[in-house]
């Protein structure tokens, strides 16, 4: 029974390839686990068929009413799928070894993906950080200085303003047109931090 033909294809003139010759492709040549978990349920199926057969053939060997002839011809089909059940039953020993290591190959190789994945985009932002940062954190703090002086402008002209003067607001107030530090913000002049990474340029200055 482990020769059950399977019909790969529903074309009349496709090759046909017997479960043993799957099972030998599966074990010795380059494969995927689906492949081989399609092995293991053909192979389960026919190890459930034989062992039918099996008891069939049992059963009329020891059958009382059967003639001699059955009754030895059933014993010979008992013996000779003893055999094949030994033989699957080895086949998926070995299929189920075969299948926990191509797992692991594929597991690996999809690691190695995601790896390498992580080695190239951690790559492209180190050399963006490079050549970006140093420029970007100047100019940003030039902005920040300038929002910091015109902050003490303000407040020192407002404590000092003429009669007639409104009350000045401050530089980022006006920019955004919302009030600072209120609803857990913080303004840019006092809650942002640039870390010296490259250069000497860096925020708050004190």
């Amino acid at each position: 029974m482990i020769a059950t033909a399977l019909n790969l294809s529903d074309t009349a003139s496709a090759p046909v390839i017997t479960l043993r010759q799957r099972i030998v492709d599966a074990l010795t040549n380059p494969t995927s686990s689906a492949e081989v978990r399609s092995c293991i349920a053909h192979t389960q199926a026919d190890l459930a068929s034989v062992e039918r057969d099996r008891a069939r053939a049992e059963a009329k060997a020891v059958d009382p009413l059967a003639t001699e002839d059955e009754a030895n011809e059933g014993k010979r089909v008992h013996d000779s799928l003893r055999f094949d059940l030994e033989r699957l039953n080895s086949s998926l020993s070995h299929l189920n070894q075969r299948l926990a290591a191509v797992t692991r190959d594929e597991d690996q190789v999809a690691r190695r993906v995601q790896y390498d994945g992580a080695v190239k985009v951690r790559d492209a932002a180190a050399e963006a950080l490079r050549k970006v940062y140093p420029e970007a954190v100047a100019a940003i703090r030039n902005v920040l200085v300038q929002i910091a002086e015109a902050e003490t402008a303000v407040s020192a002209a407002n404590q000092n303003k003429p009669d007639d003067a409104e009350h000045l607001i401050g530089a980022e107030t006006k920019a955004t047109g919302k009030p600072v530090n209120v609803a857990g913000e913080y303004s840019l002049a006092t809650g942002v931090r640039l870390p010296t990474r490259f250069g000497s340029v860096e925020w708050p200055v004190w």
